[in-house]
């Protein structure tokens, strides 16, 4: 399984401004390296991730405990199954 940090660099920039308004992390005139340090930090911070978890819908939630469940192991078609089609969207749609 990738690391959090493989993770982060290997997103589209546009997936980091998302991630970080969602996760509350201020990334104004950092780096790509520094907002992907800064992500990776905030993100291993279990206060800050409660607040995350907290701010998710009921079924989000459900999708994400299902997921982790699997050990990050589900197959694509069956989440797609049980919670709706899962959709990466480009660069445009994210910004």
């Amino acid at each position: 399984m990738r690391t959090l940090m493989v993770s982060l660099r290997e997103t589209d920039a546009a997936m980091l401004d998302v991630l970080a308004k969602r996760w509350k992390i201020d990334v104004k005139n950092l780096t790509t390296e520094e907002i992907i340090q800064t992500l990776h930090d905030g993100m291993l911070d279990p206060a800050r991730a409660e607040q995350v978890w907290d701010g998710l819908g009921d079924d989000q939630r459900a999708g994400l405990q299902a997921v982790i469940g699997t050990g990050a192991k589900m197959a694509l078609p069956m989440f797609n199954r049980l919670y709706g089609e899962y959709r990466k969207l480009g660069k445009g749609a994210i910004q």
